[in-house]
C-alpha cells in the first residue's frame, strides 16, 4: 500500500461518519505527517507500517468525535445526567472537605492552647498531684 492508497482508505472510513471539516483536517494531517517522515529519510513503507491499519486509525478519529444527527450534537463527552451526577459528587466532596478542615482547625486550636499554657499547667498539675498524695 502506498501513501495515496493509505490516505484514501482513511478518507473512505471517515466518509459520512464525521464532519467534512474533520475528515479534511485528518487527511491533511496524515498526508503532511507521512511526507515529513519521508523527508527525514524513512521509507514510505516503514512510515505506513508504523502508523498501522488506516481503518483502525479512522475508527479512533470517529470515536473522538461527538455523534451528530442532522446537524445537531446528539451525545457529547458527558450527557446532562452525567453532569448532574458529577455536580452532586462534587458537592459531597466539598462538604466532606469542609468538615475535615473544621475538625483539623479545632485540633490545631486545642494544641495551640495547650502549648501556650503548658508552662503554667505543668506546675499546677504537679502541685495538685502532690496535694492529692498528701491527703491519702
Amino acid at each position: 500500500m502506498n501513501k495515496t492508497e493509505y490516505v484514501d482508505c482513511i478518507s473512505r472510513s471517515l466518509s459520512g461518519r464525521v464532519s467534512p471539516a474533520v475528515q479534511q483536517e485528518t487527511i491533511s494531517y496524515y498526508k503532511e505527517y507521512i511526507d515529513s517522515q519521508i523527508v527525514k529519510g524513512d521509507p514510505e513503507e516503514l512510515v505506513l507500517a508504523n502508523l498501522g491499519d488506516p481503518a483502525l486509525l479512522a475508527k479512533s478519529v470517529i470515536a473522538s468525535q461527538p455523534e451528530v444527527y442532522e446537524g445537531e450534537v446528539v451525545s457529547d463527552m458527558k450527557s446532562d445526567e452525567a453532569d448532574a451526577q458529577s455536580r452532586g459528587f462534587m458537592i459531597v466532596v466539598g462538604v466532606l472537605l469542609a468538615v475535615l478542615l473544621i475538625v483539623l482547625l479545632v485540633i490545631a486550636l486545642l494544641f495551640h492552647a495547650a502549648l501556650k499554657y503548658m508552662p503554667i499547667l505543668i506546675p499546677v498539675i504537679c502541685i495538685l498531684l502532690m496535694i492529692k498524695k498528701l491527703r491519702r
